[in-house]
């Protein structure tokens, strides 16, 4: 026998902590960046976050772990890069890039900018979930008690009084069957879900197929496609700043990208420009980069100025994204109002208008 496929154990199926979250990770490197700023280096600023009395505790064990990995020799991208149950793929790969420019410090203000940047646009979209999400979920377990509580009473009311009621009988249990069946699709709904990102992180394969399958969906794709532009054009201003050369920033900036799909196409057009393709060229001829970047890359080659074109496309797309918060955020309730209200009205023609005609029926 002989096996199919060798591969290194902690790669695969194997439980991970989850990763810490944007708030932890923006202090974090707020800390270090203030330290680093006033003539530290990375080692010593390490050593003062993790003595720091009124630090997070999560934020003085990252700076110890990070620190015992560096005193047995490692660098500092080195020790971020393996952490990956701490650090996100979008840091370790900033992180990387700073590496590869020959100033990790460098990276911590555009990393604090990205961050602060995510925090907020979280912090706007979580409080426009809140109250819908309160709401919705009120609803459901009020739809849920209908079906498993009251619906059987009224079945077992209508049995007792005889003949004459099977109608009423077989009208509850259908509409009880339909409430059970609706909360059966949305448990396996999510089940599925669950279990799909679970396998996507450890088979490149799958998450290759879902990521494609979700940037080419009509409206979710775009806003994928605009974020992860936003990742690219924030990585290669970076790398272009530092004069690294195209194919070479193309190659790091793919570390920060979160959707294989889109990576995938970085790599292609990447390919082109290797083989003598012009980059506005290699661009144009990939799918899911907006018509936006595609014209400014073929300016950033006729003017040399690529630093700057990128540093345009990526306040065009944080722009973008931030306007599309707002928007969400705005419309968000009303459309949660509207949706409950729908709710409201089927259960009244389903349950309710049904078991009071039946009822008057009977009398």
């Amino acid at each position: 026998m002989f096996p199919l496929k060798i591969c290194t154990f902690t790669e695969r199926w194997v439980y991970k902590k989850k990763q810490i979250g944007t708030k932890r990770l923006l202090e974090f490197t707020e800390i270090m960046n203030q330290l680093i700023e006033s003539g530290l280096s990375i080692r010593d600023a390490l050593e003062v976050s993790a003595e720091i009395e009124n630090t997070d505790k999560t934020e003085i064990k990252i700076a110890q772990k990070l620190l015992s990995m560096i005193n047995s020799g490692k660098t500092f991208s080195d020790s971020v890069n393996e952490l990956t149950y701490i650090f996100p793929e979008f840091y370790r790969g900033f992180v990387l890039i700073g590496d590869k420019i020959g100033s990790v410090e460098e990276i911590f203000p555009r990393l604090m900018l990205y961050l602060s940047e995510s925090r907020k646009m979280q912090e706007k979209i979580t409080g426009a979930l809140l109250y819908p999400a309160f709401i919705l979920t009120a609803a459901s377990f009020g739809i849920a008690g209908l079906g498993i509580f009251v619906l059987p009473k009224l079945t077992l009311m209508f049995h007792e009084l005889g003949e004459g009621t099977e109608s009423i009988e077989r009208g509850l249990f259908k509409i009880k069957a339909g409430i059970i069946f609706v909360l059966v699709v949305i448990t396996v709904g999510i089940l599925i879900c669950k279990s799909l990102s679970f396998i996507a992180k450890y088979e490149p394969k799958v998450k290759e197929f879902i990521d494609r399958a979700k940037i080419s969906l009509p409206v979710i794709g775009k806003i994928i496609t605009d974020f992860e532009s936003l990742n690219f054009s924030f990585a290669m201003e970076t790398l272009t700043s530092a004069n690294i050369s195209i194919e070479h920033a193309i190659e790091q900036s793919m570390k920060v990208i979160k959707n294989s799909a889109y990576s995938g196409e970085l790599k292609k057009a990447n390919e082109k420009i290797k083989k003598g393709q012009s980059m506005a060229q290699s661009f144009s001829c990939q799918k899911y980069f907006p018509g936006y970047m595609q014209k400014w890359i073929e300016v950033g080659e006729k003017s040399a100025n690529t630093e700057q074109v990128f540093s345009q496309i990526r306040k065009h797309f944080q722009n973008k994204i931030n306007s599309l918060t707002q928007r969400f955020s705005s419309l968000v309730e009303p459309a949660v109002i509207l949706l409950l209200g729908s709710i409201i009205l089927a259960v009244v023609v389903t349950v309710i208008l049904p078991v009071f005609n039946m009822y008057g029926n009977l009398l």
